[in-house]
């Protein structure tokens, strides 16, 4: 269960930086559900 979640994690992540790379004008976390403490960082950096 935690190996899956951890696995889930790091796909998401790599997912959300690629696309930001490809789209850096779209904001991509607001429609991938990420869990709490990634999701805060990400709103961070993106503000």
């Amino acid at each position: 269960m935690l190996t899956y979640l951890y696995i889930q994690i790091l796909i998401t992540f790599l997912y959300v930086n690629l696309f930001d790379y490809f789209h850096p004008h779209l904001y991509v976390p607001r429609y991938i559900r990420v869990p709490g403490p990634s999701r805060r960082t990400r709103i961070v950096a993106s503000e």
